[in-house]
């Protein structure tokens, strides 16, 4: 084997080791969007239901995640490194396309190095085990289509279906990924020659994943909202958090739109990558202007430019958007990397690279949920002891939280009726009606507005509160 490749494993090895704090840290919880990817697998284990879609959603293609939890569910059990670990996989995927990507543009020394900082860039610590709607396996199967992209000079129709239907999985799982990877595509098939039977098989092949979920959509979706707004104050509001949405994106603490800041290393990391990303527009552009053969340079700048600029019309600036910004930066720098005198561009990677190894080496500091696994499972015990069978919380991603850490065994609802599983809220109106002293009012101790039976030092508990008292809570529809 080539020695960059026993190096490129190293490098993944390291990658693991630097994230165990965190794996291993208290803080490592699922929140309430990754539990209902948790459930929907241990569903799809237990009752052999396979639901291809987020539950309650007409979009996030799901299937890629749960067809690598399940495996690890049945061997090990429902807990957060079963559900969790497995998206390192994906991620590690995407590292490696983006490392055979660089093999073309660059030689074996910078080509580590990029990869090394995208294995430990702050940027993917926590994104990079998230459980969550398809993120980390579309930044896995972009990165697969573009490096099918630029790894021949000879495009067949063959080439170009397998290239379109990683295009059209890209753009089912994650479709913030799909643009940028549309343009390594597109400009691969410009410059192999424009064969009509090659960009024909791409293009229908594109298609094939999401003519394939239509069947699955629902007709009344819990959760639909809009991702382009042209809206005027929508593009007010974007264009004045765009600074903030780009940093946090590239910092990479963040969830749910919030930054967590108690990390020095990855808040200097963000602002110097940001700083990093203006010099690869500079010098590329520059390049195009001066009429310099650019080849897929060209789809790089555009991928970036790209994303700068949808990111106005976004319906919601979540930090999470900017996610593939990052990677065609890297792949910006590699085509970038001067032939001779690179060691300035070595050592600011090696910077930005400690950066990110004091990061991963804290990550278990990182507090970004309101609960820890430990008091959450100190709660789950207590609720098993009183034999509780139905949970309500006014918190809404927590019930979903709760139902996870409780194997599915326990069910949970919020403050309405209506829900990503309607037939799940029959089974608690059942519940409720028959065995209402086996039901509990759960809500963060931070938020509670009620007097417990049993408190831990996050949780507390009202338990078989009446329905007089849930009323007064804001709960509807019994």
């Amino acid at each position: 084997m080539n020695r960059s490749y026993w190096a490129l494993l190293i490098l993944l090895l390291t990658a693991v080791l630097l994230r165990l704090p965190m794996i291993l840290g208290d803080h490592f919880v699922l929140d309430g969007d990754e539990a209902i990817v948790a459930l929907m697998s241990l569903e799809a284990l237990e009752e052999g239901v396979w639901r291809p879609l987020f539950w309650g959603q007409n979009y996030g293609f799901v299937l890629p995640e749960m067809l690598t939890t399940v495996p690890f569910i049945a061997a090990f059990g429902l807990n957060a490194f079963t559900t969790k670990l497995p998206m390192l996989l994906w991620f590690l995927l995407g590292a490696v396309a983006i490392f055979g990507t660089l093999e073309r543009f660059t030689s074996s020394t910078p080509r580590l190095l990029l990869t090394l900082l995208v294995l430990l860039a702050p940027t993917w610590l926590l994104w990079s085990v998230r459980l969550r709607g398809g993120y980390v396996p579309a930044f896995a199967v972009a990165h697969l289509a573009i490096y099918l992209s630029v790894v021949s000079d000879e495009m067949r129709p063959t080439r170009g279906s397998l290239i379109g239907v990683l295009l059209g999985l890209t753009f089912v799982l994650q479709a913030i990924w799909f643009p940028g990877a549309v343009c390594f595509a597109l400009v691969a098939w410009w410059r192999t020659g424009r064969d009509v039977r090659s960009i024909l098989a791409a293009t229908v092949s594109m298609v094939i994943p999401y003519l394939a979920l239509l069947p699955f959509q629902v007709d009344a979706p819990f959760h639909q909202p809009p991702f382009f707004q042209f809206d005027a104050d929508v593009i007010a509001f974007n264009t004045s958090v765009y600074v903030s949405y780009l940093e946090r994106g590239m910092q990479g603490l963040h969830l749910h739109g919030r930054a967590f800041r108690e990390l020095v290393s990855a808040n200097i990391f963000s602002i110097g990558f940001l700083l990093l990303t203006l010099v690869v527009l500079g010098v590329g552009l520059r390049r195009l202007l001066s009429g310099k053969k650019l080849g897929y340079l060209v789809a790089a700048i555009a991928a970036i430019l790209g994303l700068l600029l949808w990111s106005f019309f976004l319906g919601s600036a979540a930090p999470r958007y900017a996610l593939p910004m990052f990677g065609y930066v890297i792949l910006a720098l590699g085509m970038l990397w001067p032939k001779q005198g690179g060691s300035w561009l070595t050592l600011v990677l090696l910077g930005f690279i400690g950066l990110g190894v004091h990061t991963l080496i804290n990550g278990h500091e990182v507090k970004y949920e309101d609960n820890t696994r430990s008091a959450t499972h100190e709660l789950i015990r207590m609720l098993e002891e009183e034999e509780v069978e139905l949970i309500f919380t006014e918190n809404y991603l927590l019930q979903w939280q709760l139902m996870y850490y409780a194997d599915g065994k326990i069910l949970a609802r919020s403050l309405t009726r209506f829900d990503r599983r309607p037939d799940r809220m029959e089974k608690a109106e059942e519940i409720y009606a028959n065995r209402s002293n086996r039901t509990a009012l759960v809500d963060f101790r931070k938020d509670a507005r009620f007097d417990p039976d049993w408190l831990n030092r996050e949780f507390c508990v009202r338990i078989a509160p009446t329905e007089a008292f849930l009323q007064e809570r804001g709960f509807r529809e019994f």
